[in-house]
């Protein structure tokens, strides 16, 4: 069996992102989140639930690899017992007793693969990027619900929400609203462009990353409004493009008409 193979068990084991966005909801405990905060606090509620979530993420995560290495301890390396043992046999002062087991150990762990500790590092980098932008979704989808906006979420791309609906949207454009929701803008921002340019409509784009001043420049020239963390919204130049991210359901509300 491979070391992937191997290691594929205890990835599966680490809950999904729907299970931990319910317990960051209960941990944070805005289960029951008024509608007023949901359309007023959007930003802060959403950071609040990322940072919960990943939080979450990296402890279940964390878990598993410290499973996976106890396991692969008591199968690559079934001498190391009896290898202590021997030492403890031996005896001596119980500083240098310590020092021989210590190096006994050492020694036959630097003997396995590198691969038992390289790739489940390597998959959970990936899992939490991937994670991070569905967790993200689901915690807008949670906000937008509590804000009580119609809302649908385009297919495939499940980052793209359609307000109130995809027929609105088609037919009646002025009066609707697609918010793509982007984690990080590291890697497709300037795709993002050439949407936008396509749609030339109500889009907005909600992203909790950091954005340099020459970033948001183009991506407001080319037609985009941007909503971003207060944080963000403070490091930039003023713009009518670049808004608060805590106010986007409220920009919504008055697109689609919905008090």
């Amino acid at each position: 069996m491979t070391v992937k193979e191997r290691w594929a068990p205890f990835s599966k084991a680490i809950p999904d992102t729907k299970t931990i966005l319910a317990a960051s909801i209960a941990n944070l405990r805005i289960g029951s989140l008024p509608k007023a905060e949901a359309r007023t606090k959007f930003g802060d509620n959403l950071l609040l639930l990322m940072e919960e979530g990943l939080r979450l993420l990296r402890g279940y995560q964390d878990q598993q690899r410290k499973q996976f290495l106890l396991s692969a301890l008591s199968t690559e390396l079934p001498a190391l017992p009896s290898a202590i043992e021997r030492e403890l046999v031996t005896g001596g002062a119980p500083r240098d007793l310590a020092i021989r087991i210590v190096g006994t150990v050492g020694a036959e762990v630097a003997a396995m693969s590198g691969e038992f500790f390289s790739l489940p590092q390597k998959s959970i980098d990936q899992q939490t990027k991937k994670r991070a932008g569905v967790h993200m979704e689901r915690a807008m989808a949670f906000l937008f619900e509590k804000a009580e906006l119609p809302f649908q979420q385009q297919r495939p791309k499940k980052s793209d929400f359609v307000f109130p609906d995809g027929d609105t949207w088609e037919s009646t454009p002025e009066l609707a609203a697609l918010v793509s929701a982007k984690h990080t803008l590291a890697e497709r921002w300037k795709q993002l462009m050439g949407e936008r340019h396509e749609t030339g409509r109500n889009a907005y784009l909600a992203t909790l990353d950091t954005l340099a001043q020459d970033k948001a420049t183009k991506l407001t020239k080319h037609g985009f409004t941007l909503y971003v963390l207060p944080q963000v919204l403070n490091s930039l130049q003023p713009s009518p493009r670049i808004r608060d991210l805590n106010e986007l359901p409220s920009m919504i509300a008055q697109v689609i008409n919905c008090s």
